[in-house]
């Protein structure tokens, strides 16, 4: 069943970034769910089944590289875009983030534009389940 709205999960342990995220998201007409925490975030994938996910990576108890990977293992979301949106800079840490399976890196503070203009070309690309 296809939706009208595209569904974006923010995933992060900051409420002020996941309220900020979900304001602007919605704003752009997308549907959002949020999750503080990357074992939550893993429950509501599969519950909610987002378009999209845009995932911290210092989180307590699974940080976002290993949810990255938990997403890459799972046959029926291993397609699902992932944005990495974090304070980490550093060249090894970007390379840490694509290995563990995200589509896009983007670090803290962000431009609000370039963020909506990454999420909408994630939501396109067909080999990551967006539109064909």
């Amino acid at each position: 069943m296809k939706r009208d709205r595209k569904k974006i999960i923010v995933v992060d342990d900051e409420k002020t970034v996941r309220d900020a995220l979900e304001f602007l998201l919605m704003n752009e007409g997308y549907e959002v769910i949020t999750a503080q925490n990357g074992e939550d975030a893993l429950i509501k994938v599969r519950d909610e089944d987002p378009d999209l996910m845009i995932l911290d990576v210092m989180m307590p108890r699974m940080n976002g590289f290993r949810v990255a990977r938990a997403i890459r293992k799972d046959p029926v979301y291993k397609r699902l875009p992932i944005l990495l949106l974090t304070v980490m800079d550093d060249k090894n840490d970007k390379i840490a983030g694509y290995n563990s399976g995200a589509d896009e890196y983007l670090v803290k503070p962000f431009d609000l534009d370039e963020l909506i203009v990454r999420v909408k070309c994630l939501l396109k690309m067909p080999m990551l389940g967006g539109i064909v």
